[in-house]
C-alpha cells in the first residue's frame, strides 16, 4: 500500500488500459520499443526536500535490475520482465533513458508498479537497509509522521500524515494510520467498534455471515477486489505423465473449480479461463474454463494411454504401468493444500495415484527448479497489461515447467513487439486460444479480497480495484 500513498512511479495504467506519465511528465517510445526515453516533471521533491532528479530514476531501475539478476532463481513475474533492461541512462537532471535486449512496448507496465527511490539515501544505506524501512522517504503525497521512533513499528503501527511540498492534488485525509491486527477476529471487534475506519481483506471465513445484518449494512459497506493474483495448478511437460496434452486436459476436466472457490475460498473466488487479470482490458470472456467432467477426463485418458485395467480400475499404460502423479504444494498455503487434497481424490476416483509432496516454500522453489515434479501449485501476480514471456516462452526464465510451443513463442513475440493496438489485441485472442488448447497450467481461481470500509469514508469506487488513499475523504 505504499505505492502512490508515500512513494510513486513514472507512470500509471489508466482504467482504459493506457500507460499515463506521472512523475514523469512526458514518455516517448522510440527504436520500436526498444528505447524509452522519460523528462521528469519540474519542483517535484522528496519529503526531505531533496528534488527528485534523473539519478534517483537510474539508481531506482539500476539497483532493482542487479538485485533481480542476483536472484534470478526465485525471481517473481515482475523482476523476471526487469532482467530485459540492459542500459539506464540519465541525459540530464530530467531526462532519462532505458534501454531494453529487445523491443517490448509492454515494459512500462513493470515502471508502473516501480517506486522511485530517493538515490541519495539508498546509496548510503542501500537497497534493503532496515533504517529505509522504518523511516521511508518518497515523492508521495503522504509521509511518515514527525517523532515516530523504532518502538512504534514493534506495536505495528505507522502513522502517515499529509505532505505539505506535494507536488500534486492535495490528499482529502490529513492523516493515515496502518495498524497490523494478526487476529482476524480482533480485527473485525476494532472495526465494528469504530477503532478502525478499514479492514482491507476480510478473512473468508467471516464471509458472509459477519457482515450481514441492519446495522452492519447501514454503518459499512464491503467491496469486492480482485488483486493482481491467480493460483495455478502447473504442468511439467517433460518427459512423463503430463508430457501429454490430453493428459493436461484430462487433468483440467477432473479440477473441479466451482467446488474449490465453494468450500476453499468460502465464494470469495472467481474462474478464470486465460493467465491475466479478469478487470484487464485484454481479458477475452469467449474463452471459457474446461468443464469438471469426469466422462471426458476418462475418455482423454484412454486415448493418450493410459486405459483402465480389467481388474481395480487403474489405468495402466502398455499394460503394466500404473498412472502416478506427484503434487508439489508449501506448506505455508493452507488452502492450496485443501485443493491438492480435492485434486487427489479426484484422479485416484478417475484411476490414477497422485502423490502430495509437502514442504516449506524453499524446498518447493528447488523442486520446480530442477524438475523433479508432475504437478506444482504455484500463484502468480500478472498485471493488467503483462508480458506473459517470462512464464510462457521457451526461454522464458520462470517458465518451470519446461513448456515449448513454437506458436505461443511467436505469439509473445508479436505482442510485445508490435506498437499497434488493434494488432496487439488479434495477436492475444490467438495467444489465448493457443494455451487454452495446450495448456502449460490450469488456471484455478483468482482470488476475491473482501475490503469492508466504514460509510464514512469517501470515494471507494466498486471497481474491483484498490482504493488511492490520497483520493478519499471523510
Amino acid at each position: 500500500m505504499t505505492l502512490r500513498t508515500i512513494f510513486e512511479p513514472l507512470v500509471v495504467l489508466s482504467p482504459s488500459g493506457r500507460f499515463q506519465p506521472f512523475l514523469a511528465s512526458e514518455m516517448k517510445v522510440e527504436d520500436h520499443g526498444r528505447r524509452f526515453r522519460f523528462v521528469l516533471r519540474p519542483n517535484v521533491t522528496f519529503h526531505d526536500g531533496r528534488p527528485l532528479t534523473s539519478a534517483d530514476v537510474q539508481y531506482t531501475i539500476e539497483a532493482v535490475v542487479k538485485r533481480a539478476r542476483r536472484y534470478r532463481g526465485t525471481l517473481s513475474l515482475f523482476h523476471a520482465e526487469l532482467l530485459q533492461v540492459q542500459e539506464v541512462r540519465a541525459i540530464d537532471e530530467r531526462t532519462v533513458e532505458l534501454v531494453l535486449q529487445r523491443r517490448n512496448h509492454l515494459f512500462p507496465a513493470v515502471l508502473a508498479e516501480l517506486p522511485v527511490l530517493p538515490s541519495h539515501l539508498y546509496h548510503k544505506h542501500g537497497l534493503r537497509n532496515p533504517r529505509l524501512s522504518w523511516a521511508p522517504v518518497g515523492t508521495g503525497p503522504f509521509m511518515l509522521a514527525a517523532g515516530q521512533v523504532r518502538s512504534e513499528y514493534k506495536r505495528s503501527t505507522v502513522t502517515l500524515v499529509r505532505s505539505p511540498s506535494y507536488w500534486g492534488r492535495r490528499p482529502g485525509l490529513s492523516r493515515l494510520v496502518f495498524t497490523a491486527i494478526p487476529d482476524p477476529a480482533a480485527a473485525l471487534a476494532r472495526l465494528r467498534n469504530g477503532e478502525i475506519d478499514m479492514i482491507p481483506n476480510l478473512h473468508p471465513s467471516y464471509y458472509p455471515d459477519q457482515i450481514k445484518g441492519e446495522r452492519m449494512q447501514r454503518r459499512f459497506a464491503a467491496f469486492r477486489i480482485l488483486p493482481y493474483r491467480l493460483r495455478l495448478l502447473l504442468f511439467n511437460v517433460r518427459p512423463g505423465p503430463t508430457k501429454d496434452r490430453r493428459v493436461r486436459v484430462a487433468i483440467a476436466h477432473l479440477a473441479d473449480r466451482q467446488r474449490v472457490v465453494r468450500e476453499v475460498r468460502n465464494n470469495l473466488g472467481q474462474v478464470s479461463s486465460i493467465p491475466i487479470w479478469p478487470l484487464s482490458p485484454w481479458y477475452d470472456k469467449s474463452i471459457h474454463p474446461y468443464d469438471y467432467d469426469r466422462p471426458a477426463a476418462a475418455r482423454l485418458l484412454t486415448s493418450a494411454g493410459w486405459k483402465p485395467a480389467k481388474q481395480g480400475g487403474r489405468r495402466l499404460m502398455g499394460g503394466n504401468v500404473p498412472l502416478r502423479l506427484r503434487l508439489l504444494v508449501a506448506r505455508e498455503s493452507p488452502q492450496m493444500l485443501l485443493v491438492a487434497n480435492l485434486l487427489k481424490n479426484e484422479i485416484q476416483a478417475s484411476g490414477g495415484s497422485l502423490e502430495i509432496k509437502v514442504g516449506d516454500f524453499g524446498y518447493v522453489k528447488t523442486r520446480l527448479r530442477r524438475g523433479s515434479f508432475d504437478l506444482a501449485l504455484v500463484g502468480i501476480a500478472p498485471r493488467p497489461q503483462s508480458d506473459l514471456s517470462p512464464l510462457l516462452h521457451s526461454k522464458g526464465h520462470l517458465n518451470l515447467g519446461g513448456y515449448k510451443n513454437p506458436v505461443v513463442d511467436r505469439l509473445l513475440d508479436g505482442v510485445r513487439g508490435t506498437s499497434r493496438e488493434g494488432f496487439r489485441e488479434e495477436l492475444l485472442r490467438q495467444l489465448y486460444r493457443a494455451l487454452h488448447n495446450d495448456p502449460p497450467f490450469l488456471i484455478l481461481y483468482t482470488p476475491i479480497e473482501l475490503m469492508v470500509v466504514s460509510r464514512e469514508v469517501k470515494g471507494v469506487a466498486s471497481n474491483g480495484r484498490r482504493p488511492v488513499f490520497s483520493t478519499l475523504s471523510r
